[in-house]
């Protein structure tokens, strides 16, 4: 066995014995709180989220190297994008200033400087506090990382892209949502970065950048440096292909939904996967220039297989599943298995 297998295969046991379990168990008060919600849709919104997206916490996890204050606000926050995510899309029909001020919540999580939001805000959903107590664990675990300080701009520009392309994804207008999804994201590029404009979006959609920046703010003293390099690593390379790779496994379940999915955007499955192959050899030359890539590195080329353990990943043609695996290289031949065991309930 190789050492690259070997070390996969460490790394996959540590993340089925340790990580899998610490979110579980993160997850128990939350499970809770959500029960106590009365009105009966609302509550299901809230346990869908908890049980169809909790391999998102799961995955993310990985970057808490097992700290469990880390875990704990990774498996809060992730809950609460999720819980607004299923809420504007399942929910009640809500207007383009009320999905806007919902997302808005997702700033004061994290920021300890940004003033409390309007009770209004709150009440947008009639989930009894559940939004306002999500918000407020999430605030209570980021005040303990020593460095917050120190990321919180980065931490910042993130959580406000994503706070933005939710709410035009979730427009309720949805023959503007291309146009002004586009016009967005070349007013953040600009020539930036050499990708095209759904990519960007795809990227301002993925939470992993931010995680593992509160990752760096566990640490007393972050090296600013570092932050900027992986920083760069994550926008809009590593965010990019997650969720390129969960939009598509998630292309049918968007159609039926009427959902906008950015690998439509794509001319042809060719494309798809050249668009992939790009952002996966430019994070992988991104990350080299980090002095420990280590988990980052792992979480890259899992990233593969973990969407294509998905079951929905079997509707995809064969052709163009088997060119997505080899992304990943020699060690898809190990994680998929171990992925697909991952991905069980």
């Amino acid at each position: 066995m190789s050492v690259q297998s070997g070390d996969t295969l460490r790394r996959s046991w540590t993340y089925l014995t340790r990580v899998r379990p610490a979110v579980r168990h993160a997850l128990q008060p939350v499970v809770a709180r959500a029960e106590l919600i009365s009105d009966p849709a609302v509550r299901h919104l809230a346990e869908e989220a908890l049980t169809t997206k909790r391999f998102h916490c799961e995955g993310a996890a990985v970057l808490a190297s097992g700290e469990p204050g880390l875990t704990r606000l990774i498996v809060l926050y992730q809950t609460l994008c999720d819980y607004l995510d299923t809420v504007t899309d399942r929910g009640p029909r809500l207007n383009s200033e009320a999905i806007t001020a919902l997302h808005g919540t997702l700033l004061l999580a994290l920021d300890q400087e940004t003033r409390g939001a309007d009770r209004h805000v709150f009440g947008l959903v009639t989930d009894d506090g559940y939004l306002d107590w999500l918000v407020s664990a999430c605030r209570a675990e980021a005040r303990a990382l020593p460095g917050l300080l120190t990321v919180g701009r980065p931490v910042r520009w993130l959580v406000e892209r994503y706070g933005e392309l939710q709410s035009l994804k979730h427009s309720p207008e949805r023959a503007r949502r291309a146009e002004r999804l586009e016009a967005w994201a070349d007013r953040h590029n600009q020539g930036r970065w050499p990708v095209a404009w759904w990519e960007l979006a795809a990227a301002a959609g993925s939470t992993l950048g931010l995680f593992a920046l509160l990752r760096e703010a566990a640490s007393r003293r972050p090296d600013p440096a570092q932050i900027q390099v992986l920083s760069a690593c994550y926008f809009p390379w590593i965010g990019g292909l997650h969720i390129l790779l969960d939009y598509l496994v998630d292309q049918e379940e968007d159609l039926a939904g009427h959902d906008f999915n950015f690998v439509r955007c794509y001319r042809d499955d060719q494309a798809t996967v050249a668009g992939l192959g790009r952002l996966f050899t430019s994070a992988a030359a991104a990350l080299d220039r980090l002095p420990d890539p280590g988990d980052h590195r792992w979480i890259l080329s899992g990233l593969p297989t973990f969407y294509l353990a998905d079951h929905k990943a079997g509707r995809l043609p064969r052709p163009l599943f088997r060119q997505v695996v080899r992304l990943a290289g020699g060690r898809a031949h190990w994680w998929l298995p171990l992925a697909r065991l991952s991905r069980s309930p």
